[in-house]
């Protein structure tokens, strides 16, 4: 700290220039979330930059240098140890050179790595993102979750979380103090998922071919075994006997469960069902839908649940399980028509009830809309984490003036 200024001095000099925040994301899939956070948080009191650990292709790269946000891209995986501790050298490196006052990870290996190397370089606010809820998916996922999940945990000044479900978990299991966790619900830009152009519409059905067909089932879920997939597809495939035009949509179509999920699928005809691996355009996939489903396996399995409010917001009728932030606003025939876990005959009925109760069918799409609307507004979330980077910012500049005048 420079000597030939008071404490004083220096709070009001920092106090004028912007706050330098580093996102650090380990990700293969194009997250809109941080393209709108980039468009919408502050651009005079906040600098931004990135640390993308690639892991896969993503559009990010493209969209931060169209808007001139600086990043760098790390070769990542946390297989081999020699690479890890290079990563965390890295990040530590760019933090010193860039003079980082906030860094904020996001997902396991983002905060693995993204908080020991801020924590190397000198940065105090060390921002984690929890993005899994747990402890239920480690055993099936990672062997060392829940010492990854303590050791990010330590390292962290706060923690946000997407859900009240999550914060009970982090408190309770994990034994984090209260005053460390944050909840910050995602926000969404709604209104680009119910104004979708009809020629992205029709985009779409050509390019996966879903024209003359109805009703449209989809389906936005990885092939792993808790997200439940393959309880809808026996679902539907007793939705065919009712309605042999239906058609299913499976999107983010990849996963270790892809096997057993195939092994059903063959019992469907090949002209009822699309697998979608990927598509950057989902505000016009959701309009395809007449209905949607998403039944993880149990409470915790979700920390969130995205294409909940992805789902609402496009106006889709959906049929769910109570997992992620489902119990935080969403009620049975009023919202959403809710099942059991695990149950094919409930997902059946669900569908089915939905398709012809014409009456419930516009309830759910009006009081499904409001409540996102309601609840997950892209500005609230803006705000919030605006609101968080400044208090923790003046914070740690008024802990270090004590500090100084201690000195």
């Amino acid at each position: 700290m420079n000597k030939s200024l008071g404490g004083e001095q220096i709070i009001q000099a920092n106090k004028r220039r912007k706050i330098r925040v580093t996102y650090v994301i380990a990700t293969n899939l194009r997250f809109k979330r941080f393209e709108w956070i980039c468009s919408e948080l502050s651009k005079e009191r906040f600098e931004l930059s990135f640390i993308l650990l690639n892991q896969g292709q993503t559009d990010l790269p493209e969209y931060l240098t169209a808007q001139k946000i600086p990043y760098i891209s790390i070769k990542y995986s946390n297989k081999y140890s020699l690479n890890l501790f290079w990563v965390i050298w890295k990040i530590s490196r760019y933090c010193r050179k860039n003079k980082t006052d906030i860094v904020h990870t996001y997902g396991v290996d983002g905060s693995l790595v993204g908080l020991s190397g801020a924590c190397l370089a000198g940065v105090q606010i060390r921002i984690q993102s929890r993005t899994h809820a747990g402890p239920f998916p480690w055993p099936q996922r990672v062997p060392w979750g829940q010492v990854y999940d303590h050791f990010n945990n330590f390292l962290s000044s706060k923690i946000t979380m997407t859900s009240q479900k999550v914060k009970d978990i982090v408190i309770s299991y994990d034994g984090v103090a209260p005053s460390k966790v944050i909840p910050i619900h995602p926000g969404f830009d709604l209104e680009a998922f119910a104004k979708v152009s009809e020629e992205n519409l029709q985009n779409i059905k050509e390019k996966y071919n879903i024209k003359n067909v109805a009703p449209v089932v989809g389906v936005v879920s990885r092939y792993v075994a808790w997200k439940g997939v393959h309880y809808i597809v026996p679902a539907f495939g007793k939705l065919l006997e009712d309605y042999p035009s239906a058609f299913l949509v499976l999107a983010n179509a990849r996963g270790n469960y892809r096997k057993e999920i195939h092994r059903q699928l063959q019992s469907i005809p090949t002209d009822r069902y699309v697998e979608i691996p990927f598509e950057n355009d989902m505000f016009a996939l959701y309009q395809l839908f007449d209905v949607f489903v998403h039944v993880p396996m149990a409470p915790n399995m979700e920390a969130f649940g995205q294409v909940y409010i992805e789902a609402l917001a496009a106006g889709i009728p959906s049929v769910f399980t109570r997992s992620g932030v489902v119990d935080e606003f969403i009620v049975h025939n009023k919202h959403a028509y809710l099942v059991d876990y695990e149950n094919c005959d409930q997902i059946y009925e669900g569908i089915k009830t939905i398709l012809e109760n014409n009456s419930l069918r516009e309830s759910l799409i009006y009081n499904g809309g409001q409540s996102v609307r309601d609840m997950f507004d892209l500005n609230q979330m803006i705000g919030s984490l605006e609101s968080l980077y400044l208090s923790e910012f003046e914070t740690t500049q008024q802990d270090n003036r004590e500090e100084y005048e201690e000195n």
